[in-house]
Formats: C-alpha cells, structure tokens, sequence
C-alpha cells in the first residue's frame, strides 16, 4: 500500500490531503471527480471513455432483445 500510495501521490499531488483514506474503495475516484469539478485536473477517466461504456451497454442490451450481434461503432 505504501508503494501505491507513494505512487499515486507522484502522478496526482492534488490528492494529499485525503492520503489516509486512500485504503477506502472509490476514495481516489471520488476525489479525483471532485478535483475535475474544481478545475485541478481532466476527469479521468476521460467522458470519452464514459459514452464508449454508454454504447456497450446499448449494444449489449439490443443484443439481447434481438437475439443478434450488434456491432458497435466509435
């Protein structure tokens, strides 16, 4: 966990403050949502990566109705 966190802190300084919460799932996530809101850095992951997941979905679920592949376009 040390090297993990030694790690993170190096890629994201912005995230310090909340360094002992690091163990808790979806802590850095969740602070790295609020930083992107703030303006001290991009979302990660990118909203790009967002709709891709978003039409995976859709493929999938249409998928399953028509009982066809979809095929799934960018």
């Amino acid at each position: 966990m040390a090297r993990f966190t030694e790690k993170i802190l190096r890629e994201r300084p912005y995230l310090a403050p909340i360094k002992d919460y690091f163990a808790i799932p979806y802590a850095i996530e969740d602070a790295i949502f609020v930083a992107a809101l703030k303006g001290v850095c991009e979302p990660d992951p990118p909203f790009s990566a967002g709709v891709n997941a978003q039409r995976l979905v859709e493929a999938a679920y249409q998928s399953a109705r028509t009982g066809t592949a979809v095929q799934i376009k960018n």
